[in-house]
């Protein structure tokens, strides 16, 4: 959509990345609110600064009230607690909801009809790559903007009939007041507010404005284990159990391998090779026969060897037969195959 000619809201316009908006908005030729709790506390010329707390429905609906005609809303306005989810205060956990997610639902419902009396208009709802991921130290803020972008997912849906794009920003750690003392790369505000409003104009669905955000979407394709390596699905290496035996008594040895049969499947375990011993190609083998078996790993080799139905097994065949046993780790030799 065209920006110029437009009427556009920004919350959070007092500072940081809400200010630069702002402050691009009326530079490509919009008419913009800046919202802030304290309005005096917004400092740029040519805007109309306005009262707004997201958090109180009273606020909303005067702000409604009082503007009439905006076809650009930008909900920017945020919160950080810093709140863990396992032992954050429950008040501030639920301040990032209340702000992040309802402040943003109210809002958005509120300026509908606004929006809606346009033949194009835009919400832009800024988001950040912890919708897609979460830090425990930051856990109550992820989940906030995590529920915001399900909500924006929502209302892009529901407001497209009326011909309203909604757009989300996603965007790493940029150099604003919320990051001050946080030693990691930080984008210039300045240039994710361009990035944003070219999406907008573009009408980009998804904004996705650093390489921190492009990577995290890339890896949400990969399963849990992509983005939290420690609760990915192993990928063990195999491991192998080589047997040697001499059955002495045959009763006693066809009722042992019934039951090891049976322990080792439930195991994931298999049969590579087994049999009577042939004849050595080289030396001797003392043993009459012989298998090999293949395990997911050798952790669970261990917990065959170690589990009820193998240490029956061995009962059975306590002094009626005669094993050599070892473990092995590692891939199969070239050539070696599972059979059919």
């Amino acid at each position: 959509m065209q920006i110029e000619g437009q009427t556009a809201l920004v919350t959070g316009a007092n500072r940081g990345l809400g200010r630069h908006l702002a402050k691009q908005l009326r530079d490509r030729g919009a008419t913009v609110y800046a919202a802030a709790r304290n309005p005096a506390a917004v400092d740029l010329d040519g805007v109309k600064p306005i009262a707004l707390d997201v958090t109180d429905p009273a606020s909303i609906a005067a702000a409604a009230e009082a503007t009439g005609d905006v076809s650009i809303l930008v909900n920017n306005a945020g919160s950080a607690t810093y709140a863990s989810l396992l032992t954050g205060d429950l008040a501030d956990i639920r301040l990032e909801i209340d702000t992040h997610y309802l402040g943003t639902l109210a809002l958005t419902q509120a300026f509908a009809p606004q929006l809606g009396a346009h033949e194009s208009s835009a919400v832009l709802n800024i988001l950040s790559v912890a919708s897609w991921v979460n830090f425990p130290d930051v856990g109550a803020y992820c989940a906030a903007k995590s529920a915001a972008w399900s909500m924006t997912n929502g209302l892009r849906q529901e407001l497209a009939p009326q011909g309203t794009l909604v757009s989300a920003l996603h965007v790493g750690y940029m150099d604003t007041d919320m990051t001050t003392g946080l030693d990691a790369p930080k984008a210039d505000p300045a240039d994710i507010a361009r990035i944003a409003l070219d999406g907008v104009a573009a009408g980009t669905p998804e904004i996705i404005a650093d390489e921190t955000s492009k990577t995290v979407l890339a890896a949400l394709s990969g399963g849990i284990g992509a983005l939290y390596p420690q609760f990915g699905t192993r990928n063990p290496t195999p491991a192998y159990v080589v047997v040697n035996f001499d059955v002495l008594d045959e009763e006693a040895g066809a009722a042992y391998a019934a039951v090891a049969q049976q322990s080792i499947r439930s195991h994931g375990g298999h049969y590579l090779v087994g049999g009577p011993t042939p004849k050595p190609v080289e030396g001797t083998w003392d043993s009459s026969g012989f298998v090999v078996i293949e395990f997911p790993d050798m952790d669970t080799i261990r917990e065959w060897y170690d589990s009820a139905e193998y240490r029956r097994a061995r009962e059975i065949r306590k002094d009626k037969a005669r094993v050599t046993m070892l473990f092995a780790e590692g891939a199969p030799p070239e050539g070696l195959s599972r059979p059919a």
